[in-house]
Parts: C-alpha cells; sequence; structure tokens
C-alpha cells in the first residue's frame, strides 16, 4: 500500500511541475486508473490523512467519490458510513486549510454518498440499520451548519451539494439510473427537505441575525439556500410541503 501512495503522490507531484508531455500523460494515467481502481478507500485515506498538498487530497477524495458511486451496492453498511464519515469529519476540521476546489471535491463526496443511501432502507434485511446511520449522516451535517461561525460555513455548503444533487436536473455524479433519482428525490422531498428549511428560517429569523453583523459569505450562502428551496420543482407525484 505505501507503494501505491508513493506512486499516486509522485503523479501528483509531476503533473504541478514543468514536465514533457509523455511525462504528463503517464502522470495523468496513474491518477486516471488510481480512481478507477477497485475499493480504493484504504489508500485515499491515507493519502488524505498524511499528505499536506492539496492536490493529491484532490484526487484522493475523487477516487472516493467515484469508488462509491460505482460500488455501492457491493459495499457493507459498516463500509459506507465510514467512509462517508471519514470525508465529513475530514472536511469539518480541516476546510480552514484547504482551497475551495478540494472542499467542493468533499462536498460532493458527501452528497454522493447521502444520494445513494437515500433507497437504501428499502432492503428489508438492512433497512433499519440503513436508515439510522442515513439520518445520522444529514443530522451531523445540520448540526455542523449550526454552530458558529465559520463552521457553519462547512455546514451550510455541504447542505448545498446535497440539494444540487437531489435536484431536478439530472446530474450523473451518483452513477444512478432516472428512475432511482426520482424516487430519491420524492423520499428527500418529503423527510429532509422542510427540517433543512426549518434550519435556515430559525437562523435568518433568529434575533441575532444581522445583515450588518453576519459575515457577508454566510448570509449569500443562505439566502441562495432559501432561493433553491423555495423554488424547488417538486416530483409529479409528490404533496408540495412549502
Amino acid at each position: 500500500m505505501d507503494n501505491a501512495v508513493s506512486v499516486i503522490l509522485q503523479a501528483c507531484t509531476q503533473l504541478e511541475g514543468h514536465i514533457d508531455p509523455n511525462s504528463r500523460k503517464a502522470a495523468e494515467q496513474v491518477l486516471l486508473e488510481f480512481r478507477k481502481s477497485h475499493r480504493p478507500y484504504i489508500i485515499a485515506q491515507k493519502i488524505i490523512e498524511s499528505s499536506q498538498q492539496p492536490v493529491p487530497i484532490f484526487h484522493a477524495l475523487a477516487a472516493i467519490r467515484d469508488g462509491l458511486s460505482r460500488e455501492w451496492i457491493s459495499l457493507s453498511n459498516e463500509e459506507k458510513y465510514q467512509i462517508l464519515f471519514f470525508v465529513l469529519n475530514f472536511l469539518a476540521t480541516k476546510t480552514s486549510s484547504l482551497p475551495p476546489y478540494v472542499c467542493k471535491e468533499a462536498a460532493t463526496t458527501v452528497s454522493v454518498g447521502y444520494k445513494r443511501g437515500l433507497l437504501d432502507n428499502a432492503s428489508k434485511a438492512q433497512g433499519t440499520e440503513n436508515n439510522h446511520q442515513h439520518n445520522e449522516l444529514l443530522n451531523s451535517v445540520m448540526n455542523l451548519a449550526s454552530q458558529n461561525f465559520p463552521i457553519c460555513i462547512v455546514g451550510f455548503e455541504l447542505i448545498s451539494a446535497i440539494i444540487a444533487e437531489m435536484s431536478s436536473s439530472y446530474l450523473q455524479g451518483a452513477n444512478v439510473s432516472w428512475a432511482f433519482h426520482e424516487q430519491a428525490r420524492k423520499v428527500f422531498e418529503a423527510n429532509a427537505l422542510l427540517p433543512i428549511f426549518g434550519l435556515i428560517f430559525s437562523i435568518i429569523s433568529s434575533s441575532s441575525f444581522s445583515l450588518s453583523s453576519v459575515d457577508p459569505s454566510l448570509i449569500r450562502l443562505l439566502f441562495r439556500l432559501s432561493q433553491d428551496i423555495l423554488s424547488w420543482e417538486f416530483s409529479t407525484y409528490q404533496t408540495q410541503i412549502l
């Protein structure tokens, strides 16, 4: 495993430097194969934990996202949520030292896993356990959003990624069919959309919320999310809740 990590880190270093086209192509191929590899999670987590550079972390997160999209059905419930909570906790603790493109990749990874897990509770054998851990994932995101600035930004950026993933525009990130996407949207609309809006509204309407005292980035994010939810295109047969 250490050798695989070294090869990936070297490829990232080469891409950041001035190298000839053949070497660049070879480095890109290494990273492409990493993202396509079977169960890349242990190697990816080791890179995320040990690297101080954003480029290797970005590619490790991308490998996790692609792996979850590709292998979700074959992963155990424990594996799925260990990976998702690892990424969530990494983002919550390291976001201040990460460039925006890495934070966005981490948030997208969590949102893809959240979407894939929405229909897992349809399985009678594992439904209760899956549903509990899936609910805990969203609860953890909302708990981050409930914290003081700047931690709350992490939570709301995660919520933004989830809303984008669940929107009426079909996204390929989760590697699911249109039928799955639509059914997952209905579950999301019925169970998660209103609590998310309630959290946003409670913050905006609180006595401590003031346009002159709240950080502008948080204000923009909250109002953008409010607009996204209030203009939500509900599923054809879903009762509107807002």
